[in-house]
């Protein structure tokens, strides 16, 4: 199969590394224990995204971007990263309640089962992307797959662009700074709009922020606004024989289908040095949604419903660094969310509120120069207070109250100044949303369902090597699961499974292939099954990536991208009785040039051979699998100029 080759090529070469390109040899400091680290110290197999990878790619999307990433799954309904639900070890569609995405330290989660809208990340707005796979203790709640971490650019350059593309897609943007002594702000700002490949699937989106800085040596305080205004016409799914006879068509049932979002965000922070040895900081965070949408089914169609989340976080951290022959590192702080969440529809009613208290601790020490540990721990209170005017809680809101305590360790051996291992163990945790609660019971009336919190255990052990320009590496890992929250299409509600089990290992490894051209190749298999044995659904076992890059100037660079994917079972089908989804394998390119003057011309290709594929399949409520085709092939040029 197709889809195998890229394994066995990169089985072929050394084991490796993680997936940064070898002309980023600084070292680079990362938060993926919650306090900063040097990646090549942290006891995990990050993978770090820069600007000049972000650059280079010619992505206009984030699901674009982390496509190209190491063991990231990717299921997008329309093509164009409007809709998409992003996932890290074998989760399929829940892989946007078990993957947590973080924008400058503040979630995108929901407390509901809406995936996070990564769709409103510019990636020219992005300074780099921190990708830790692998349930983790210190970052609680949804944290089960792993943390996508977004680092928002602090400079204060100027710069715009206009770009244009296949479907009509067309956008100008723009971001300029100031500064003035210790203080510095920035603004930028997106307008863009395309017909996308479907019928009836046009976007609009607009979007502006805002940033201020203040700093000095031993202190820095930020705070920044974001604005987001978005339309898009949804296209709905297609029979398989629809699809055949023209994959850009929408059915007439979906005719009047739409989602649309407004949006603010604002978020704040404050780092100081008490002291030599004492660091405080302080993150915090509000977001207002106020959505509308109508989803419609095959011969029903509905009414339009609103949406509302009101989301509020803050996130005090005091740090200790002791000054002994033994470094060690005491940190402790406190993760408190407030989420609102209010739904109408033409069923009823819906008002939901969730508040949770989080207090975590970790201790890092090196008890010898080549080893590092990391002991981490969290309590945890989360209390649901749940309100279905549908006639499921008969008037009377009812609520739920949780306490759990999660621990971890993590170990880190730096064999050699190249070559390193690492072992971790991480208890994870992942609660009900707040919109899981409502089903029904086996007469099939309306209910309030009892729904156990998701826990389980994490554990991985992996090595890595790198030089001057090679870096190889390697991970086995396992995830068991008790109490996994899953949608069981059968009886219409959402369900606890005994225990599941996860388990794979990857791959990865970059290195010279010519005079200025440099290979990166990885391959992921992951055994991701259900208690009743059957592959969880939307979740291949097999997946690899090569990538080939050229930069014969430090101002220009071509890149050749072959992703692959295995079979998979459609979205809902728990007792297989779908046929499979069959693998592809997509062939993508990405060029772009400055010139002194900082006049840069990008131009991205996806899909250049013209497959025929889908990320996102479901079997709906008769019987068959629906799916949602994706563009034959897509190409988008976009003139900037930074100075």
């Amino acid at each position: 199969m197709r889809y195998a080759l890229l394994g066995l090529t990169a089985c072929a070469l050394p084991f490796s590394v993680a997936a940064q390109n070898p002309e980023s040899l600084e070292p680079m400091t990362v938060v993926g224990s919650r306090t900063p680290v040097e990646a090549n110290r942290l006891a995990a197999a990050i993978q770090v995204i820069t600007r000049d990878d972000i650059q280079r790619s010619a992505a206009t999307s984030l699901a674009d971007l982390l496509r190209g990433a190491a063991g990231v799954e990717v299921l997008d309904a329309y093509g164009d990263g409007s809709s998409v639900i992003v996932g890290l070890r074998g989760f399929g569609e829940a892989a946007g309640s078990n993957t947590l995405i973080l924008l400058d330290d503040q979630p995108l989660n929901n407390t509901d089962i809406g995936a996070a809208n990564i769709g409103r990340i510019d990636p020219s707005t992005i300074e780099r992307i921190e990708i830790l796979p692998g349930g983790t203790t210190l970052w609680g709640n949804q944290a089960v797959g792993g943390v996508i971490r977004i680092v928002s650019r602090q400079d204060t350059t100027t710069s715009a662009g206009i770009r244009y593309g296949s479907f009509a897609d067309r956008a100008v943007r723009l971001r300029t700074g100031t500064t003035d002594g210790n203080w510095s702000a920035s603004i930028d700002g997106l307008l863009e709009e395309r017909d996308n490949y479907r019928d009836h699937n046009r976007l609009q989106r607009d979007q502006a922020g805002a940033s201020l800085r203040w700093g000095r040596e031993q202190s820095q305080a930020h705070v920044q606004v974001r604005w987001l205004d978005e339309y898009l016409q949804t296209p709905g799914a297609l029979y398989a024989e629809e699809a055949e006879q023209d994959r850009r068509q929408s059915a007439a049932d979906f005719a009047e289908d739409f989602s649309a979002l407004r949006s603010w965000t604002v978020d704040g922070g404050l780092t100081t040095a008490l002291n030599d040895s004492w660091h405080f900081s302080l993150s915090a965070g509000s977001r207002r949604d106020d959505g509308r949408f109508r989803l419609s089914f095959r011969g029903f169609q509905t009414d339009p419903a609103t949406q509302e989340r009101d989301v509020a976080t803050v996130r005090p951290q005091l740090t200790w660094k002791l000054g002994t022959a033994l470094p060690t590192q005491l940190a402790f702080g406190m993760d408190y969310q407030s989420s609102q969440y209010k739904l109408r529809t033409q069923i009823g009613p819906q008002d939901n509120d969730q508040r949770q208290h989080d207090y975590w601790v970790s201790l890092r020490m090196e008890p010898v120069d080549q080893v590092s540990v990391n002991l981490n721990g969290r309590r945890s209170q989360l209390r649901d207070q749940l309100d279905d005017g549908g006639a499921s809680t008969n008037g009377s809101p009812e609520r739920r109250d949780y306490r759990r305590s999660t621990g971890g360790a993590r170990v880190l051996w730096q064999y050699t100044p190249a070559v390193a291992l690492h072992v971790a163990a991480d208890e994870i945790l992942r609660y009900p949303k707040v919109d899981e609660y409502f089903g029904f019971d086996e007469n099939f009336s309306p209910a309030v369902l009892d729904l156990k919190p998701q826990t389980g255990v994490n554990t991985e052990v992996g090595m890595r090597w790198q030089d001057a320009d090679r870096s190889i590496s390697a991970q086995i890992w396992r995830l068991q699961l008790r109490n996994e929250i899953t949608y069981d299409p059968a009886s219409f509600q959402n369900t606890n499974l005994a225990r599941t089990r996860r388990e794979g290992y990857s791959v990865q490894a970059t290195l010279p292939a010519a005079p200025l051209w440099t290979l990166h190749a990885e391959w992921h298999h992951q055994s991701a099954r259900l208690d009743n044995g059957r592959q969880i659904p939307l979740v291949a076992k097999d997946t690899g990536l090569l990538r080939l890059t050229h930069a014969p100037t430090p101002q220009s660079s071509l890149e050749w991208n072959l992703r692959a994917v295995g079979p998979r079972q459609p979205g809902g089908d728990y007792d297989g009785s779908q046929d499979a989804l069959p693998g592809y394998a997509t062939l993508g390119a990405a060029w772009r040039h400055v010139t002194d003057k900082g006049v840069s011309l990008s131009v991205r290709s996806d899909n250049l051979l013209g497959k025929k594929y889908v990320e996102t399949a479901y079997e709906d409520f008769g019987g068959a699998t629906v799916i949602y085709p994706l563009p034959r092939q897509t190409w988008r040029a976009e003139l900037g100029w930074e100075w």
